[in-house]
């Protein structure tokens, strides 16, 4: 039996740092979520569901293979399908949370034109490949120094091992 995730993890975080090369070169594409407080002031953690979380946090979850045969052949293969689960932040150190929005818009644009022309992630996902990319919420978390606007997004992935 084999699985993606491991790979398409790799290939979905190496996207995002090649999307967002500012971020990159500040230190703000996280893998995983850090033992402490990230202070940049645009993020991206990736493997993530939940900064707020106080325990474990989700970074794939639902993954399901369906056993498929193929036409005139003795190989079985399996069509896998998982979301991997990143947080993009943004923190401007007061409640002009319009600025905020606006930057995790542009860093959410960027992440998806980049990812717009990559069926495969760059080879990690066999056939079909990923079939959407969604933000699935925006919620306010506190900091010493203002409110950080929190943005969680999914990468739905679709492979055949």
């Amino acid at each position: 039996m084999a699985t993606a995730i491991f790979d398409a993890y790799n290939a979905w975080l190496a996207l995002i740092k090649t999307a967002l090369p500012t971020l990159t070169a500040n230190g703000a594409i996280y893998d995983g979520p850090q033992a402490g407080y990230v202070t940049n002031t645009d993020f991206v953690v990736v493997g993530a569901d939940d900064l707020t979380a106080t325990g474990p946090v989700v970074a794939v979850d639902s993954g399901q293979q369906q056993w498929i045969a193929l036409m005139n052949s003795t190989s079985r293969h399996a069509d896998e399908t998982f979301p991997i689960f990143s947080v993009l932040g943004a923190w401007i150190g007061n409640d002009d949370f319009a600025a905020c929005r606006a930057r995790a818009k542009t860093n959410i644009n960027a992440i998806f034109a980049a990812l717009a022309p990559d069926l495969t992630l760059g080879g990690a996902l066999t056939g079909p490949g990923w079939s959407g990319m969604s933000v699935v919420g925006m919620s306010v978390a506190p900091s010493p120094d203002g409110p950080a606007l929190h943005v969680p997004f999914v990468l739905t992935c679709r492979a055949r091992v």
